[in-house]
């Protein structure tokens, strides 16, 4: 396990080819009940979804994915709380679903992939116009031991988003930061000048929680290397270099001046927003995209919130995390696909699944029945018809979803056009990768989880001032005991050889 990992992938599914056993309860397909596609390639799928509803096999909503893809398309729809087992399960049953997508490696599916069970799609993709549009380093973030064995779920590659009160900034007089000292500068003034004029000293800076997602996100500011830093083939771990203290004692500082919530340490990640939601914080970091659905949740919101992305640091240069750009990937399994036949056969309905046709309808749903075209841009109709919008239930986890400039966009609100900026303004030269992102160790597959958490603490402690920098060297030493010295060790192999 990495010690920081900058996006938590939500929303998994599993598809299956062919006729297939354990594939669990499906929903017949339109075309295969009707028989109106007889020459099309029959697929089963598996989904975990957070809905109960979903598009019914005979809607026009399905029959026109069917057609487009030229497939019988059956679903069945799973908890997403039970996806993790239930692909450990599938892959232990020697006859798993045809494509599987796949969100965290752990021990299981990289002993899979490290064993031979799926295949390596990199000799094929550039057979496939729109598996090919992806980015190159979209694929190298997700490669297993130099391997392309899956078909990334497109996300942005830079999603890191400060997300704060533009109205506080306007009421205070103030320009957004640029540099993270005009960022603690905004976040004092949040917390000891009334940004909101109630009167009142009810305000503070920045809500965080007990997760450290927030500060390891800006970290990357001071220039904090992406879990290592490489030189020579010798692997440094974050931790051990000075901008990583650098970084520690700049929230420690936020800390101690209380332009943070004092029990940050304590605060459960499911009500780490309520803060920011109710007026009591002024910011939250997270990815940039999560602005939009707060004002969703909180409407009085809308017009009020602004998002800033990666701020200059005290060299004076705007780093960026690489985030991966996926969302987890689709690999498929060779005791199931077992030709390179049959392996053509499902690369063409992922493409398919790609083509602007079939995003727009997973995303918008039927023209004229679910959205409509307004200059250009899809607006959504019918929406207080709760069948009609439950039809959409999900449905983009069944794509890699590139939605490239083919395909069709809402109209942008200005918090929209805020979002896109910070996401798709990426200088290359200053994107902090993870030079192991691509490598497999087993300790770190078995012991990830434990040697993370300690570090995580030894962190929290320190921004509390419970500790000093000997405490996180404490740390560090007991993480190379514990199998830090031994995951790098691995990992420095596994550069040498694949890198």
């Amino acid at each position: 396990m990495k010690r920081k990992n900058l996006v938590t992938f939500v929303g998994v599914s599993v598809l299956c080819v062919g006729t297939l056993a354990g594939c669990g309860k499906t929903t017949p397909s339109s075309a295969s009940k009707t028989g109106d596609a007889k020459s099309a390639f029959t697929v089963t799928m598996m989904t975990a979804g957070g809905s109960l509803t979903h598009a019914a096999a005979n809607s026009p909503l399905w029959q026109q994915l069917e057609k487009l893809t030229n497939a019988n398309i059956q679903v069945q729809w799973v908890d997403d709380s039970n996806y993790d087992s239930k692909v450990s399960v599938e892959l232990a049953s020697g006859n798993p679903p045809a494509i599987m997508r796949l969100i965290h490696l752990n021990s299981d599916v990289t002993d899979a992939a490290q064993s031979g069970a799926f295949w390596d799609l990199g000799p094929y993709l550039k057979n496939y116009k729109y598996l090919n549009k992806i980015n190159p380093i979209i694929y190298d973030n997700i490669k297993i031991d130099g391997q392309i064995y899956g078909i990334p779920a497109v996300r942005p590659l830079a999603r890191f988003g400060i997300i704060y009160r533009k109205d506080w900034l306007k009421n205070l007089g103030l320009t957004p930061p640029k540099t993270m000292e005009q960022f603690y500068n905004m976040l004092y003034d949040f917390t000891y000048k009334d940004p909101d004029k109630d009167g009142k000293n009810d305000t503070y800076g920045m809500v965080v929680s007990q997760d450290t997602f927030p500060f390891t996100e800006l970290e990357g500011a001071f220039g904090v290397p992406f879990n290592y830093s490489v030189k020579n083939g010798k692997l440094t771990p974050a931790q051990e270099t000075p901008q990583y203290i650098q970084a520690l004692e700049y929230f420690q500082k936020l800390y101690k001046n209380k332009l943070i919530n004092q029990n940050f340490s304590e605060l459960p990640v499911n009500n780490w927003p309520q803060d920011f939601l109710n007026g009591k914080a002024g910011v939250i970091v997270g990815t940039a995209d999560d602005a939009k659905g707060y004002v969703q949740q909180e409407p009085s919101l809308k017009g009020k919130i602004g998002v800033l992305g990666p701020l200059k640091g005290p060299d004076g240069t705007t780093y960026d995390y690489d985030t991966g750009g996926n969302d987890g990937m689709f690999v498929i399994p060779k005791s199931t696909v077992k030709t390179v036949a049959d392996l053509k056969k499902v690369l063409s309905f992922m493409n398919a699944m790609c083509s602007p046709d079939v995003e727009n309808l997973l995303v918008y749903g039927v023209k004229n029945q679910n959205y409509k075209l307004v200059n250009g841009y899809a607006v959504p109709i019918n929406t207080n018809n709760t069948k009609d919008t439950a039809q959409l239930n999900d449905l983009e986890e069944l794509s890699p979803l590139l939605q490239s400039s083919e395909t069709l966009t809402a109209k942008p609100t200005p918090l929209d056009k805020e979002v896109d900026n910070v996401e798709n303004v990426v200088d290359m030269k200053y994107l902090l990768t993870d030079p192991t992102a691509s490598l497999s160790s087993k300790t770190e597959a078995q012991d990830g989880t434990q040697l993370t958490n300690l570090l995580n603490t030894a962190m929290m402690k320190f921004i509390a001032g419970q500790t000093d920098v000997s405490g996180i060297q404490a740390a560090n030493q007991q993480w190379l005991k514990d199998g830090g010295q031994k995951m790098l060790s691995e990992l420095e192999a596994a550069y040498a050889k694949y890198k």
